[in-house]
């Protein structure tokens, strides 16, 4: 289906192209601080779901209640370029994603294999 047809996808576009641009301009420091560190939790508790970040959570003994804020994120493991070069292409995505739904574009493999990148719609209309 084209995303263009769907309300949802087209309600969600709109208002990110409304809203983003100006929203640092809006914003105090502090709230600008308070939207990081959340933004940051809420990632950490997604990467917990890819297999490759939950392999390297748990080896390093790190759980995303361990995260409490930007200051932690020396907690985390590293990711090289060969974990994602190991855990590719199936474990470097949630178990959850639906790749028939996703655009996938793929690395230069310059330095090795290509590596298959995924991308919503809204991601890609976002970086145009």
């Amino acid at each position: 289906m084209n995303p263009f047809l769907n309300p949802i996808f087209l309600s969600r576009a709109l208002k990110s192209y409304l809203s983003d641009p100006s929203k640092l301009n809006r914003i105090t420091n502090e709230k600008l601080r308070k939207y990081q560190e959340l933004s940051f939790k809420r990632i950490v508790k997604y990467a917990y779901n890819v297999p490759l970040y939950h392999d390297k959570y748990k080896k390093a003994g790190i759980h995303p209640s361990d995260i409490k804020g930007l200051d932690d994120i020396e907690k985390l493991p590293i990711i090289t370029k060969d974990d994602l070069r190991k855990y590719s292409p199936d474990k470097i995505i949630p178990q959850t994603f639906f790749k028939k739904d996703w655009i996938v574009s793929r690395t230069g493999g310059t330095t090795g294999v290509s590596l298959p990148v995924y991308f919503d719609m809204l991601t890609v209309i976002k970086a145009c």
